[in-house]
């Protein structure tokens, strides 16, 4: 019998934890049992609450009201705190902003990855005050020294 191959979700999740997290981001293995605890209990939520199992759901079951009631579900019937309810929202969101970049393609490096290329700092617009004009301008300051303690010490000893 041939291998049904994972939905468009599955292959998501899966290169999510393979990949993205531990290689790309350089995330730290507790960050990742976190947002897979996290991962886990959504996907049982939603499984339950569309009736299906959980390697039927796909991508159109993340919806809104999906996510909304599973927040809801962590408070009443899991009598999570707000602390525990926000870390599984942030760990969703970042899933969410994975989803958004697109899938990755064939090729080396992250051109028409669906990754942001890294550019040159000097290439961004910034905003007044932003950046280095801000930090020269703290520096021109004549009392910049008598409000950072490390620089009026090393001023003393010259």
């Amino acid at each position: 019998m041939k291998r049904k191959l994972p939905n468009l979700l599955g292959a998501i999740v899966r290169n999510y934890f393979t990949d993205h997290l531990p290689r790309i981001r350089g995330t730290s293995p507790h960050t990742i049992h976190s947002y897979r605890d996290s991962v886990v209990l959504l996907l049982r939520f939603l499984s339950v609450r569309n009736k299906r199992t959980v390697a039927e759901l796909d991508l159109k079951d993340l919806d809104p009201p999906g996510i909304l009631a599973f927040l809801s579900y962590l408070e009443k019937e899991r009598k999570n705190g707000v602390a525990t309810r926000n870390v599984r929202l942030s760990a969703l969101h970042a899933l969410f902003r994975f989803v958004a970049l697109g899938p990755r393609t064939s090729g080396s490096g992250s051109e028409g990855s669906g990754y942001p290329l890294q550019t040159d700092v000097a290439t961004h617009h910034r905003l007044p005050g932003e950046g280095r004009d801000r930090i020269d301008s703290e520096n021109d300051r004549p009392d910049y020294p008598a409000r950072n303690p490390r620089l009026r010490a090393s001023c003393h000893h010259v």
